[in-house]
C-alpha cells in the first residue's frame, strides 16, 4: 500500500516515515532503516529531527550506532540545518539518546543528552509549555 502511494504522490517524504514504521512493525528493520534515510536525505522545505534511523539500528542491535545517530541528530539541530521540532519540542531525541545512556556500556551518551535536554527546556520555557514536563525537569 505505501509504496502504491509513494509511488502516485511523487514520493512525498512524511510517506516514507509511514512505510518504514510499518516495515519495523512488521519486523522488516533493514526496510525501515533504508526508508528513514530515504527521508532524511529528500529535499524538503522543514526540516525535522529524525529519530526513526537510531530506533532501527537499536532494533538490529547496534545500539552504539543508533547512539551515534541520536547524537548525530542532536549535531544536526545545533548547527540550525534542522528547522522544526517535534510536538515536545524537540525532546524526543536526546530523550532517547539519555534512555540509551542508562544501557550497559553507554553511559558516554548520557552527558550530551542531557546538556541537550537542558537546552532544549530553556528554549522551551520561551514558547508554549509543550511535553513532559517532569521529563525536561
Amino acid at each position: 500500500m505505501w509504496d502504491t502511494i509513494i509511488q502516485r504522490t511523487g514520493e512525498v517524504s512524511r510517506f516514507y516515515v509511514n512505510r518504514g514504521i510499518t516495515r519495523l512493525l512488521c519486523g522488516d528493520t533493514q526496510g525501515g532503516l533504508a526508508d528513514f534515510l530515504a527521508h532524511r536525505n529528500r529535499p524538503y522545505p522543514g526540516k525535522w529531527q529524525v529519530p526513526f534511523v537510531g530506533a532501527a539500528l537499536w532494533l538490529q542491535g547496534q545500539r552504539e550506532a543508533a547512539c551515534e545517530d541520536w547524537a548525530y541528530e542532536i549535531s544536526r539541530r545545533r548547527s540550525g540545518e534542522l528547522t522544526h521540532n517535534d510536538e515536545a519540542g524537540g525532546v524526543e531525541v536526546p530523550a532517547l539518546l539519555w534512555w540509551a545512556s542508562a544501557h550497559e556500556g553507554l553511559g558516554e551518551w548520557r552527558k550530551l543528552a542531557i546538556q541537550e535536554l537542558r537546552d532544549r527546556d530553556r528554549r522551551n520555557r520561551r514558547v508554549k509549555d509543550y511535553g513532559p514536563g517532569p521529563l525536561r525537569r
